[in-house]
């Protein structure tokens, strides 16, 4: 069988490589080696390992075993339940997923319709069904979240050999409408923050004044903040790189009220804040702010930075993005910022002479239309525009 052959084996599929030797495709995408025997009468099957090579070892070994009596039949390994791999799962997830917390939720939502099902008889109708219950009373954004991470999870058990097909693979995630990025206005600002509970006022003033997310601000401890230095070291960012910021006078003045300066920078009644999603939404609804979301807060951060002139590369570095495409989705202009862009391009003496030379051109043409009918073309008006062009050019180049 060619290495062609093994190409286009789509996921779940096995082929016959030669007598005793098949080779089969994982719905992770990669190609397994397998050996097949008859022993005792009885026909066996092994999954072996990735090479080629090894497989056919493995199968002359089992043959000599069987030949001289010496074999023995592999101990079939019990299938774990959905539940049961889920807490191995997440115990894997919290040493390698920063965001472990929400895989645990979803694992705990999806076992209540197939935890006691063994891992392999669940299939694509399974988590169809799953999809469908929770599209009933969650918005489309979580639902897409929970097939995120059952796909991933489904992966990891292909990958420890619970399983050969991920039963998520086929099934599609829920359209859902971007909802647009919005900037807060100063006046805005100073009514958000009025408004906001005093435990919140000031994680809103570093968020608008670092741009750090809402997990960065969270997890924030004081051993980060260099008071003295004016500059907060943030570790476990999103990209996965430490990033540090410089602390403005108003960051700093929210951060300066504190008096006890150990473990976690906001609090409230002595203990870390956990959640802002209640107390933010409940200041926005009492600031009479229209759909505003804590996230803004880190968009209108960069948009005022960008509005300001800030190159967009120190941008980047600020919000901590690995591409500067990132960037350029979070800083929007403004129309008034748009139309004073276009406005850099009006300069004296060559844009007057440029405008005269237009108008004029537009008199002339509509007389000579006016004279010949429509369609006619006028040369001497289109040389006297080409004549202000060129004089702006060489009006430019002599600077």
């Amino acid at each position: 069988m060619s290495n062609k052959s093994l190409k286009t084996l789509k996921p779940g599929a096995y082929i016959n490589l030669e007598r005793g030797l098949y080779a089969y495709r994982t719905g992770a995408g990669e190609i397994h080696f397998g050996i097949s025997y008859v022993a005792e009468g009885k026909h066996v099957r092994e999954m072996v390992v990735l090479s080629k090579t090894l497989a056919r070892k493995v199968l002359a070994k089992r043959r000599a075993e069987i030949a001289e009596g010496r074999y023995d039949f592999p101990v079939a390994r019990r299938r774990p339940t959905f539940s049961e791999f889920g807490r191995e799962y997440i115990e894997h997830a919290k040493k390698n997923k920063r965001s472990w917390a929400r895989d645990q939720h979803t694992v705990r939502e999806a076992s209540r319709l197939f935890g006691t099902k063994r891992l392999d008889t669940i299939g694509t109708l399974d988590v169809q069904k799953f999809k469908t219950l929770r599209a009933g009373d969650r918005a489309p954004g979580t639902v897409n979240r929970d097939l995120a991470v059952l796909k991933h999870m489904f992966n990891v058990a292909i990958s420890w050999g619970h399983i050969a097909v991920n039963p998520v693979r086929d099934v599609k995630q829920i359209r859902q409408q971007e909802e647009p990025m919005r900037t807060l206005s100063r006046e805005e600002e100073v009514r958000l923050v009025q408004a906001a509970a005093p435990h919140l006022r000031p994680i809103i003033v570093v968020a608008l004044n670092t741009g750090m997310r809402r997990g960065e601000l969270l997890g924030l401890q004081w051993d980060q903040v260099d008071l003295r230095n004016g500059a907060i070291t943030v570790h476990h960012t999103k990209s996965g790189q430490i990033r540090h910021i410089p602390i403005n006078a108003l960051a700093r003045h929210a951060l300066e009220v504190y008096t006890e300066r150990q473990g976690h920078v906001f609090r409230f009644k002595g203990n870390a804040v956990a959640d802002l999603k209640h107390s933010f939404q409940n200041a926005v609804r009492r600031a009479r702010i229209q759909r505003c979301r804590f996230h803004d807060l880190r968009h209108t951060f960069a948009t005022r930075l960008v509005m300001g002139g800030v190159d967009l590369p120190t941008v980047k570095e600020l919000l901590g993005h690995s591409s500067i495409t990132t960037t350029m989705k979070y800083a929007h202009p403004t129309p008034s910022h748009r139309r004073a862009a276009v406005e850099v391009l009006v300069v004296d003496p060559t844009s007057r002479l440029l405008a005269d030379g237009v108008s004029e051109a537009a008199v002339v043409n509509a007389e000579v239309v006016e004279e010949n009918g429509a369609g006619a073309r006028n040369r001497t008006a289109d040389l006297r525009i080409t004549n202000a062009l060129l004089y702006q050019l060489s009006y430019t180049s002599s600077d």
